[in-house]
């Protein structure tokens, strides 16, 4: 009887701690978002950018968009005094109808969570047969912390 009181307080306990850290998460604003359709990012995952060479450098080896006058088209300017940049690819697709987007962007006292959501096109769906890169690209305010990236089931 007094085992299972001590184990009933124990699993209590410990739902309650990890409760309250959901509890310090907050949601981070504002988010702006950089368009990145002319990428072509082949790997599937989350990135982070802290600094404009890093940026600018993934930018001009993945953007395959060329301008009028016949010039790659440049990044996105971005103030990285006071922002960084938040990235989620699904890597290269073999037709149309797929997508990826931030769900919402989370800041606890040590780490920043990025929520976001893939979905695929069902399989009877008319897409166009062109190899597709989703992609989406948030400013969010500027922080040190750790960035994790975690994928959330459909509504």
């Amino acid at each position: 009887m007094i085992s299972k009181f001590i184990f009933g307080s124990i699993v209590a306990l410990l739902l309650m701690m990890g409760c309250s850290n959901v509890k310090t998460l907050k949601p981070v604003s504002p988010l702006e978002s950089i368009p990145c359709s002319g990428l072509q990012y082949p790997e599937s995952g989350g990135m982070v950018f802290r600094d404009a060479e890093s940026w600018e450098a993934f930018w001009d080896r993945y953007c395959m968009v060329i301008t009028g006058e016949g010039n790659k088209l440049p990044a996105p300017e971005v103030d990285f005094s006071t922002q960084m940049l938040v990235g989620v690819f699904s890597g290269e697709k073999p037709t149309g109808g797929y997508s990826i987007s931030i769900q919402r962007v989370l800041e606890g006292p040590k780490t920043i969570i990025v929520e976001y959501q893939e979905k695929s096109p069902p399989p009877d769906a008319m897409v166009t047969m062109a190899l597709t890169y989703p992609c989406q690209i948030i400013a969010v305010p500027r922080s040190d912390k750790s960035v994790e990236f975690k994928a959330v089931k459909k509504d």
